[in-house]
C-alpha cells in the first residue's frame, strides 16, 4: 500500500508538453525540402531506401531511369518525409489518380513536392 506521508522532498517540476525545438526542426526541414528542385528528388528518395531490404527494388527501370519501386517502399518514403515535416499523412494515397506515380521515384517525388509546396511552416527558420 502506498503511503501519503509527506517526505519533505520538493515536487518534481511540471512536464512541458510543447517542444519548440521539434517544431523548429520541422519548419527548417519543410523549407529545405520546398527549396529542392524536382530533378533532385528521385536521387534523394533513392538514398532513403533501406539497403538491407531484398527484392524491394525491381531491376526494371521506369521512364525516369530509376528502378521501379514496390508499393511498400512508396509508402515508406512518403511516410518518412511526412514524419520529417510533422505531417504523418502528407499524401492522401487514396486520392492519387495515377497509381503509376507510386511505382516510380519521380512520381513519388512529384506527389511529395506538390504536398510540401502546399504546406506553410508556422515559423520559418532559415
Amino acid at each position: 500500500m502506498k503511503s501519503y506521508i509527506d517526505s519533505g522532498a520538493p515536487a518534481p517540476p511540471p512536464h512541458e508538453k510543447s517542444t519548440p525545438a521539434a517544431s523548429t526542426y520541422e519548419n527548417t526541414t519543410i523549407v529545405k525540402l520546398q527549396k529542392m528542385e524536382l530533378d533532385d528528388w528521385p536521387q534523394y528518395l533513392q538514398e532513403l531506401i533501406p539497403k538491407g531490404i531484398p527484392d524491394q527494388q525491381s531491376k526494371e527501370l521506369t521512364d525516369d531511369g530509376y528502378p521501379q519501386v514496390s508499393s511498400l517502399i512508396a509508402v515508406f518514403l512518403i511516410s518518412k518525409i511526412g514524419a520529417a515535416v510533422g505531417e504523418p499523412k502528407i499524401v492522401d494515397l487514396s486520392a492519387v489518380e495515377n497509381h503509376d506515380d507510386l511505382r516510380s521515384l519521380t512520381g513519388i517525388a512529384r506527389l511529395l513536392k506538390n504536398a510540401l509546396d502546399s504546406l506553410t511552416p508556422a515559423r520559418v527558420v532559415t
